[in-house]
């Protein structure tokens, strides 16, 4: 597991959002990079699956339901989609941003396919933390900011979301993922939980069940006691 860096390092800070469908990653991930930015600091702020011009064909493929009557992916599909993902996301995107140190925020990364894929879809944790590492592939975030809200209310959320935007509501709005049932959300959390324990120096839980404002100083709080330096 990587060790929190110091503005010295010759390498930037990788930052990940993760949580369950409607936590709130993605407006907090671009919060905190809007923030850094107006402090000077060089920010990549990207995603997974979807970082590259090719992980946004992923994306598609993994996000949006197929139409009837076309077969939906099998898991083993589509847990080997998001490895392709990650691969081309860390060689084009990750690594280059940090060997040029800078800070790079990730909606979502690895512990979203051990919670996803490794939990709820029943591959396993151990199992896929030795896949990555065997696909040199086993590369940690610095911080792991996990926005801990109850999966109901999450899909609470999306689907209040994607009323309000209507028939053009974007591709996430209408995954394959808000659809899938409640036990296995609810697996998804019971991933994220374990997960925390397991990597309880990089994993920060944060309270996610309030309002936007309330939850993002909450991350900042998170933040300055992990990296006294990074913000303003």
């Amino acid at each position: 597991m990587s060790l929190p860096r110091q503005p010295e390092d010759r390498v930037g800070l990788l930052i990940s959002f993760e949580g369950v469908d409607g936590s709130g990653k993605t407006t907090q991930a671009r919060r905190l990079a809007e923030v850094l930015r107006q402090a000077g600091r060089p920010v990549v702020l990207t995603r997974e699956p979807g970082g590259t011009p090719l992980g946004e064909q992923f994306r598609r493929i993994l996000l949006q339901p197929p139409p009837p009557p076309a077969a939906s992916l099998t898991p083993r599909a589509e847990l080997f989609l998001y490895l392709a993902d990650r691969a081309q996301h860390w060689q084009e995107v990750v690594e280059p941003a940090l060997q040029s140190r800078q800070v790079v925020i990730s909606d979502r990364f690895i512990d979203s396919t051990l919670a996803y894929q490794g939990v709820a879809r029943g591959f396993g944790i151990e199992t896929l933390i030795e896949v990555h590492q065997k696909l040199g592939l086993l590369r940690w975030p610095d911080c792991t900011i996990l926005l801990d809200v109850d999966p109901r209310l999450g899909l609470q959320r999306k689907r209040r979301q994607a009323q309000a935007a209507g028939p053009a509501a974007p591709l996430a709005e209408w995954s394959r993922f808000e659809r899938e049932d409640a036990a296995f959300h609810q697996a998804v959390a019971e991933g994220y939980r374990r997960l925390a324990d397991m990597f309880p120096g990089r994993i920060v839980v944060v309270p996610a069940d309030a309002d936007p404002d309330t939850v993002f100083q909450r991350v900042q709080a998170a933040l300055r006691q992990k990296f006294p330096w990074l913000l303003p």
